[in-house]
């Protein structure tokens, strides 16, 4: 089996994993379970995300995560290898290594979101772990982003192309 369908087949159950796990976490402080950790403010409204779950449920989603950010980044990671070198629309040339780089640093951002959660829980939550984790967030999320939306047109454009191929008369 390519490394690619591993990556994707376990980036997918990790995030079902992640799904039921942070389930737990979602109550009417925290809304969005781990994701208020990540972009809540100020100071005081983390202290009662924080408090409105056990500091064992927060450790536990985390350490997940650790997990999807290894088998997220590599289906991005080698997803976006792949089309490069096979010169999928969007993902030749510089272009393709940018994704290359983009998809690394995707789960950079999210390790260092993690770590700044972390810093939170055991240290309480200061400005600048709220900050760091904040911002390492919304980048990481922008960044995936981009990635899914590239790689999604890209197929389309490569299946809009080889469909044209097929048509008789071309």
């Amino acid at each position: 089996m390519p490394k690619l369908t591993i990556a994707f087949i376990a980036a997918i159950i990790m995030t079902i994993v992640m799904q039921w796990q942070g389930s737990d976490l979602v109550n009417d402080t925290a809304p969005w379970g781990i994701v208020n950790l990540e972009i809540d403010r100020p100071v005081s409204r983390v202290q009662e995300v924080i408090a409105s779950n056990t500091k064992s449920d927060w450790y536990m989603n985390i350490g997940l995560d650790f997990v999807y950010i290894f088998f997220y980044t590599a289906f991005f990671y080698l997803a976006s290898v792949s089309f490069h070198k096979k010169e999928r629309p969007l993902f030749k040339g510089k272009s393709g290594k940018w994704f290359i780089k983009l998809s690394i640093a995707a789960g950079v951002l999210d390790v260092i979101e993690n770590i700044s959660m972390l810093w939170s829980l055991n240290s309480g939550p200061s400005v600048a772990s709220i900050w760091v984790a904040r911002h390492a967030s919304i980048i990481k999320f922008g960044f995936l982003a981009i990635l899914i939306i590239a790689l999604l047109t890209s197929l389309i454009l490569n299946f809009t192309k080889w469909k044209q191929s097929k048509t008789p008369g071309k």
